[in-house]
Order: C-alpha cells, then sequence, then structure tokens
C-alpha cells in the first residue's frame, strides 16, 4: 500500500541528497588542501542515501508517489552536478555529457507527459544500475584527483604515465556510462510507449 500524505523519513533522506550535492560541488572547486577529499566524503555519504531511502520507504511501507518522483531527481543532480564540474574541469568529454544529459531530458519529457495523465513513472531496474555505475565512475575520478594532489602536493609534479593511465581510464569509464545511458533509455522509452500512444 502507497503512503501518500505525508513526507517520510525516506523522502527526508532523498531530499538531503540534494542538499549534499550541492556542497559536494562547493568542496569539489574548493581550493585547500583536503578539499577533494572532502568532497569524496560527502559524495559517498549522498550515494548512501540513494541506497538506504528506497528499502527503507518498502521496509516501513511508506512508499509515495513524491518518493517515486523525487528520488530519480536526487539521483539527477548529484550525478550531473559531477559530470558537469568534471566537464568544466576538462577531465571528461563534453560530448558524452550532452549525450547523457540528452537521453534524461527525453525521459524527464516522457514523465512529465505521464504526470498530464495522472501517471507516475518509476525508474526501471537498468536505469538504477546506470545510475550505480554512474556514481562508481565519479568515485573513480574523485579518487584519482586526490592521487594526482597528492603527487602535486609532495612532490610537485605528477609523473606522465599516472596522467595517462587516469585519462585512459575516465574515457572507457564514461564511454560505459554513455552506452548505458542509451540502452537503459530506449528500454524505457519502449516499456512506456502506451504514454505515447494513449490519446
Amino acid at each position: 500500500m502507497l503512503s501518500k500524505s505525508k513526507i517520510t523519513i525516506s523522502n527526508k533522506i532523498t531530499l538531503s541528497r540534494i542538499f549534499l550535492a550541492f556542497i559536494f560541488i562547493y568542496f569539489l572547486y574548493a581550493d585547500f588542501s583536503i578539499s577533494k577529499i572532502i568532497a569524496l566524503l560527502i559524495f559517498v555519504l549522498a550515494s548512501i542515501t540513494d541506497f538506504f531511502d528506497g528499502r527503507l520507504a518498502r521496509k516501513r511501507n511508506e512508499v509515495t508517489e513524491f518518493g517515486k518522483f523525487i528520488d530519480p531527481i536526487a539521483d539527477k543532480i548529484l550525478v550531473f552536478g559531477a559530470f558537469l564540474s568534471f566537464m568544466d574541469l576538462k577531465l571528461i568529454a563534453t560530448w558524452m555529457v550532452i549525450v547523457i544529459l540528452s537521453r534524461d531530458f527525453i525521459i524527464n519529457g516522457l514523465r512529465f507527459l505521464a504526470a498530464k495523465k495522472g501517471k507516475v513513472l518509476s525508474s526501471n531496474q537498468l536505469a538504477k544500475h546506470k545510475t550505480f555505475y554512474q556514481m562508481l565512475v565519479i568515485f573513480l575520478i574523485l579518487s584519482g584527483l586526490i592521487i594526482k594532489d597528492f603527487y602535486l602536493k609532495f612532490f610537485n609534479f605528477c609523473p606522465e604515465f599516472y596522467q595517462m593511465v587516469f585519462d585512459i581510464v575516465i574515457f572507457i569509464s564514461m564511454l560505459i556510462v554513455v552506452l548505458l545511458s542509451l540502452f537503459s533509455g530506449i528500454l524505457y522509452m519502449y516499456f512506456n510507449r502506451y504514454i505515447l500512444l494513449e490519446e
């Protein structure tokens, strides 16, 4: 049975992820010795909220329409906040972010259309796996940045080999993210095609 009326504990956990996303971005850009370590810790905390909110809602029988609506939005604010920041920092290719963003604009358009017809579309399982992998890639990039900062701080240089491996790992990881985003988006459109076909 769905709980419809109140902001539940799991909803508050989901909303906290949005708050943490902005704090994470602040520390990502901050310019002091452990700012990226703090950014990583905040990101991990925000990611943990994504793991627990839905499970807590189901365990407490407090699944809400609001929760189904806000959960993917909170994920996107966290993930796209990171990807857009990495793009600005010249860590990931612009075209990759554009492809991922375009996929989500299309899916959100479908959700908006469904909402106008009185329906709420929740994420499919592949989309949830995609979000998990996106968060894993962000974790890897942040960890790589921390290691690079360590070299620069203590040795005043970053080895060329490390930079080369870091760049390759980022590119391959982001390419997988792009492919997962496209595939999950196609499946999402297919399984919810009735929304488009309804008069």
